[in-house]
C-alpha cells in the first residue's frame, strides 16, 4: 500500500501521516484525560509521535498493518515521558471549578467518590504498562480483543490472557472488609 512507495516519496509519507494524525491524537487525548490544560500537551505529544513515525518510515520494511501498533507504542512512551517530566517539574494547577453547582447535597459523598477515583487510578498504576494499556483499552475504552491486539501487536488470545492476569493482580490487591470494598491505600 502506502509503504510500497519509494522511501523518498514525500507525497505518500505526507498522506500516511495525515491519516495517522487523528488516530494518534485521539489515543493521546484518551490517555491524557479531559483536563483543559492537557489539550496543548496532547497536540505537542501527537506531533512528537508523528515525527518519530516519520523518522522510522525509511527503515520500516514491514507491512502497513504494523504501522499503527508502532504509532501506539511510540505514543505510549511519549505520554510516559510527559508524565515523568511533570513529576520532576510540578506545575501549580489552577483550581478546577465545576461547570455547575453540586446538586448531591452530600459533600462527604463527593469527596469519597473523588478519593475512590484517585485510589483506582493508583491501583491501575500498579500494573505493568502493557497490562495497564490492555485494561484501559478493553474496559475503559470498550475496544474488542482483536482491536486491542492490533493496536498492541498481539493476538486477541494473548490480549485476553493478559487482561485476565491483570484483573487477577488487581483482585489480589483489593480487600473486602465487612462487605465493603477497601482499596490498598485506605487500609
Amino acid at each position: 500500500m502506502l509503504l510500497a512507495a519509494k522511501a523518498g516519496d514525500t507525497t505518500a509519507e505526507a498522506l500516511l501521516l495525515a491519516r495517522l494524525q487523528p488516530v494518534v491524537r485521539r489515543f493521546c487525548a484518551r490517555r491524557l484525560g479531559a483536563a483543559a490544560s492537557r489539550w496543548a500537551d496532547c497536540d505537542d505529544i501527537t506531533q512528537e509521535v508523528l515525527a518519530a513515525v516519520h523518522k522510522q518510515l525509511p527503515r520500516f520494511s514491514r507491512s502497513v498493518d504494523l504501522l499503527l501498533p508502532l504509532a501506539y507504542t511510540i505514543a505510549g512512551n511519549k505520554i510516559s515521558d510527559h508524565y515523568r517530566r511533570l513529576g520532576r517539574e510540578p506545575e501549580v494547577p489552577a483550581v478546577d471549578l465545576p461547570d455547575a453547582p453540586d446538586e448531591s447535597g452530600d459533600p462527604a459523598a463527593v469527596v469519597c467518590a473523588r478519593e475512590t477515583r484517585r485510589e483506582l487510578g493508583q491501583l491501575l498504576g500498579s500494573l505493568s504498562p502493557a497490562q495497564g494499556a490492555i485494561v484501559r483499552m478493553r474496559l475503559v475504552e470498550g475496544m474488542s480483543a482483536r482491536d486491542t491486539g492490533n493496536a498492541l501487536g498481539r493476538s486477541p488470545e494473548a490480549v485476553r490472557v493478559a487482561q485476565h492476569r491483570a484483573l487477577a493482580l488487581l483482585r489480589e490487591q483489593l480487600v473486602v472488609a465487612d462487605g465493603v470494598l477497601v482499596l490498598p491505600c485506605l487500609r
